[in-house]
């Protein structure tokens, strides 16, 4: 049974990998943002272990001064993986947040949704993005510039 999930949870990653990347229209710097274990439609069970991921891609250039962090509901245990990141991408690489874990609670009990969020600088302007996951689904700002204290998308 452990083996069974370790494998869904290794097919929904690579699935992930290959089908979503989503690429900011024709920004230099996409996003991956997914779930493992936790199929469309379905919400995260008690004990049941699943994952998330949180991708930054930089394409054809630099991205400085990122900070990428994952905030998770009290309910949440056995965590592995890394859950804050501070640094730089070169053109074509990135960096990911994966975490795995077992919620002790119904996703509908949870005090908080899975909140991630990215900031970053890009040729002199300031970006980020915010996802929050609950039993609602997915909420994602997209990437917005920040813009003199006020955001613009």
């Amino acid at each position: 049974m452990k083996f069974r999930s370790s494998v869904a949870l290794l097919v929904a990653y690579l699935l992930l990998l290959f089908n979503g990347v989503a690429r900011g229209g024709d920004l230099p710097f996409g996003a991956t943002i997914g779930t493992a274990g936790v199929f469309k439609g379905e919400k995260v069970k008690k004990g049941k272990p699943f994952g998330f991921t949180f991708c930054l891609h930089a394409f054809e250039t630099n991205i400085n001064s990122i900070e990428m962090t994952i905030n998770l509901p009290a309910e949440i245990e056995e965590l592995k993986g890394e859950t804050s990141w501070k640094g730089f991408l070169d053109p074509n690489h990135e960096h990911c947040l994966r975490i795995s874990m077992k919620s002790r609670t119904e996703m509908e009990q949870w005090n908080q949704p899975i909140h991630a969020n990215m900031q970053f600088m890009h040729k002199g302007m300031d970006f980020t993005r915010d996802v929050n996951w609950s039993q609602k689904g997915f909420e994602d700002t997209g990437f917005v510039l920040i813009k003199k204290g006020s955001f613009v998308k």
